[in-house]
């Protein structure tokens, strides 16, 4: 038999400090790489699809094999038809209290018809089946059609406002993207956009969320949206290498650090790439409007074509040149690419470059190799704590 005594609670001494909340598992993926296109029936009919035939698997374990394979297209002009979906993810799935019931819930933003830039064809429909297959698993669902960034950011706010240990929460946007961010309803044509929703926005709704013990997926169907996952992976990695805890992560980090370089030099080339084809296609295009008129005498339209042939023998040449300098690059990296491979037990990397202009699927490989070595090195200095 007790005494009353001993039912009594422990004093906590001064010292002692609340358990903290552990953080949560955050995802963050984007429908194409960094240098690419996203297009209208492509990711989210073929996530939903992957929804509806493995009704068994989860959200997390789909969207991972979502960033598998290629989607789009390569008969599209200058190889620019194919895009490939990147991830980065840490933390841990955490379950709730037990005097709490886990929440689950997902806002949806569509942006389609878009006030200064061209309107797009499916958003809105592609997000209600996307939202259609999250109420199947018992999420309630929050849609939101052509917003501007203000409104954006106050809807996905409010996703995280109230959340709690073992919430599992979405967060979607389909419409169109740039490399600094979401392109709210009004915004401008690049160089000079006026409504973004920055990916470092983007970066600090996954961590507020999973800082309060949620798990979060932030899911971007738009061009270039692979740069919002670079920016989480970049953040873990300067996060890794600040609280290295032995030998093994310090390696990790090293490592880490060799493959964001050679991640820059890929992207250094696509961006050099597209300004010096650009420089042509826009000569090519100035020519031609200066085309001479039936009537104009013969020598003058065989000047005239000369140059535009002349031209066009020149962004071939460019374009060759520069596939070249991709199989170079990329055969030079390959050797530490197999040797990443064999220690992380991932897959082999692709040999040969098949979309030169993006290089998006070689950019996709050093983000999985990226993760594959973060997620061991995280595991690391959770299992020291």
């Amino acid at each position: 038999m007790h005494s009353k005594q001993s039912l009594k609670p422990k004093p906590q001494t001064p010292n002692q400090k609340p358990t903290p909340t552990p953080e949560g598992r955050g995802t963050v993926l984007g429908s194409a790489a960094d240098t690419e296109y996203a297009f209208d029936n492509s990711f989210t009919p073929a996530l939903v699809s992957a929804l509806q035939n493995n009704p068994d698997a989860s959200l997390a374990d789909i969207l991972e094999d979502m960033t598998e394979s290629s989607l789009g297209s390569p008969a599209v002009v200058n190889d620019s038809g194919l895009h490939h979906p990147t991830i980065v993810s840490y933390g841990e799935q955490q379950a709730s209290k037990k005097s709490d019931t886990a929440n689950k819930s997902a806002v949806l933003v569509a942006n389609q018809n878009y006030v200064n830039i061209e309107p797009l064809g499916t958003p809105i429909s592609e997000t209600a089946s996307f939202a259609a297959e999250l109420q199947v698993r018992g999420y309630d669902t929050n849609i939101r059609n052509d917003l501007g960034s203000a409104d954006m950011g106050a809807a996905y706010n409010g996703l995280i406002g109230d959340v709690k240990q073992g919430d599992d929460l979405v967060a979607y946007f389909a419409g169109h993207g740039a490399p600094e961010g979401l392109c709210g309803i009004n915004d401008d044509l690049p160089p000079n956009p006026t409504d973004l929703y920055s990916y470092g926005q983007v970066d600090s709704i996954v961590s507020a969320a999973t800082r309060k013990g949620a798990n979060i997926r932030f899911v971007m169907d738009s061009c270039h949206s692979g740069t919002g996952a670079q920016l989480t992976r970049e953040e873990r990695i300067n996060q890794l290498s600040a609280d290295s805890i032995n030998l093994l992560t310090d390696v990790a980090s090293i490592a880490l650090r060799g493959l964001q370089d050679a991640r820059q030099q890929i992207m250094d080339l696509c961006h050099e790439r597209e300004t010096a084809v650009d420089l042509i296609d826009n000569a090519v295009v100035q020519h031609t409007n200066q085309a001479p008129l039936a009537e104009a005498p013969e020598q003058h339209f065989d000047a005239w074509a000369a140059v535009d042939e002349g031209l066009r023998a020149v962004r071939t040449m460019l374009v060759a040149a520069y596939d070249q300098r991709a199989e170079e690059l990329w055969g030079g990296m390959l050797t530490s690419m197999r040797a990443l491979a064999l220690v992380t037990w991932s897959d082999w990397p692709p040999s040969t470059v098949t979309d030169h202009r993006t290089m998006g699927a070689q950019l996709t490989y050093v983000d999985q190799l990226s993760n594959a070595i973060l997620s061991a090195g995280e595991t690391m200095q959770r299992s020291a704590s």
